[in-house]
This record gives structure tokens, C-alpha cells and sequence, in this order.
């Protein structure tokens, strides 16, 4: 199972922190420190949003961009104008206002001491790059496709119906049973524990799942919580002013 620290440390082929270093004029010390600094921003908006399936479907539409592979795999690709902007929505998605963004910027300059203005470019990019690692261990995993459901992507029955000239109701009726409101309706108790129940029949209850039959849903959760789970890389003091600015923008949450 990949975290973020994989992520960033395999992407570009190992060379990101060098290939960030010539993109932003930084020293590699600078880079390193840059890098440190913005990743429990990045790790605290994703748990956040994992806990919150409102936020949650938006922001996988997001990540599910092929630019973000693009941006993992090649540095060409991560500075495009299109994987900026794509980056842009990601932490706007994470943080919820370009306002709150430069905020995090401010801490992560305070903790790294380079220029926030820097760390302000620096953080769509990283955000980029980091959903296409993300993206790429799922899709090694057979999981990314739960993502495109949770993000209301139509089933493939159902679009084919569609296309055949079906009516919306053929379609669902094409559609695997359960579609994207069993994957909500699963979500939601995977989030805050138990299963909606079910209706059955008292003459014939429905067979218990095999232990070993795995839930694609949960897997995918729980693969986004771990990739994303806190690490030692930030400071006390830097990890509890991020802790007091998340927790305005999200209620009362901490990491």
C-alpha cells in the first residue's frame, strides 16, 4: 500500500524533487523543505474529504482527470497549463476558497522559509501530481473505477443503452442492480458505520457474503485514508497551526 511520501518520492520516474528544483529556481534543500511543508496540507484536506461524502464526489471528479497521470508520469506534463489549472481545482476542492489556499501557503513558507508567492504556484502542481499517483496505484489495484461511480459516471449498461436510443428508465433497467445510489447508499455506512438495511424475506434470508468476498467501495476508502494518513513530516508547531486553520474552514475537525 502506497502514501503520499511514495507517491511523491517515485513520481517523474524518482526525479520530481530535482525536476521542481529547475521549475521554480529553488535549491534542492529549498525544494525538500517546500515539499515537507505542503504535503499534511495536502494528506489533511484528503481524510477531510473522505470523511465527508458531499465533498467526497466532487473532489474524485476532480482527481479523475488524465492529466494527473499525465503530470505523475512526465514534468512536461505537470507545468502544462491544463495540469495547473487541474491542480487548481483539486486544492480549491481540498481547501474551499483560493483564500484559504494562500493561507496554507503562508504556514508552509513559515515551516520551509521559501516564499509563500512560491509555494502558491508550487501546491497546484504537487496537488496534481499526487492525484495521478493516487489514481495509478487504484487503477493497479482494479479500484479506480469505483471512483468514476462515486463521481456519477454513468455505468457502461447504462450509457450503452442510452446510446442505443433507450429511454432513462431502460437504461437503469440495463444497469447493473444497485448503480451509483448503492455505492452512495454504501458510502455513507462505510463512513459512519453499518449498511442501510435491507428487506428480506422471512422464509428465505439472503445468504451471508464470504468472508473473503471483498467490498470494492470500502477497499477504495480505505486505500484513500492510508495513502493519506499523517505522517511525521511536519513539525509540532507547523502541524497545529495547519490543525487550527483546517479546522476553521471544516467545523470542528482535527487530523
Amino acid at each position: 500500500m502506497s502514501n503520499i511520501n511514495d507517491i511523491v518520492q517515485s513520481a517523474q520516474g524518482g526525479r520530481l524533487a530535482e525536476n521542481l528544483s529547475h521549475r521554480f529556481g529553488l535549491a534542492p534543500w529549498q525544494t525538500e523543505a517546500a515539499i515537507l511543508a505542503l504535503i499534511p496540507a495536502l494528506s489533511a484536506g484528503f481524510r477531510k474529504a473522505v470523511e465527508e461524502p458531499a465533498s467526497l464526489r466532487p473532489l474524485i471528479g476532480a482527481v479523475q482527470h488524465p492529466q494527473h497521470a499525465a503530470a505523475f508520469e512526465s514534468a512536461d506534463s505537470a507545468y502544462s497549463e491544463e495540469a495547473v489549472a487541474r491542480g487548481g481545482e483539486i486544492v480549491d476542492r481540498l481547501f474551499g476558497s483560493p483564500a484559504t489556499a494562500g493561507q496554507v501557503a503562508q504556514l508552509a513558507a513559515r515551516e520551509s522559509s521559501v516564499r509563500a508567492d512560491i509555494l502558491q504556484q508550487l501546491l497546484p502542481v504537487l496537488a496534481s501530481i499526487v492525484a495521478g499517483g493516487l489514481l495509478k496505484a487504484l487503477d493497479k489495484e482494479g479500484r479506480a473505477s469505483v471512483l468514476g461511480q462515486l463521481a456519477g459516471e454513468p455505468s457502461a449498461a447504462a450509457a450503452e443503452a442510452t446510446q442505443e436510443g433507450g429511454a432513462p428508465e431502460a437504461a437503469a433497467a440495463k444497469a447493473p442492480s444497485g448503480g451509483l445510489l448503492t455505492l452512495l447508499t454504501g458510502l455513507v455506512g462505510a463512513l459512519f458505520g453499518g449498511r442501510p438495511e435491507q428487506k428480506t424475506s422471512a422464509e428465505a434470508p439472503p445468504p451471508a457474503a464470504p468472508a473473503s468476498e471483498a467490498d470494492p467501495l470500502q477497499e477504495a476508502l480505505n486505500h484513500i485514508r492510508e495513502t493519506f494518513a499523517p505522517g511525521a513530516a511536519a513539525s509540532a508547531d507547523h502541524q497545529a497551526s495547519l490543525d487550527e486553520l483546517l479546522g476553521d474552514v471544516f467545523g470542528s475537525w482535527k487530523s
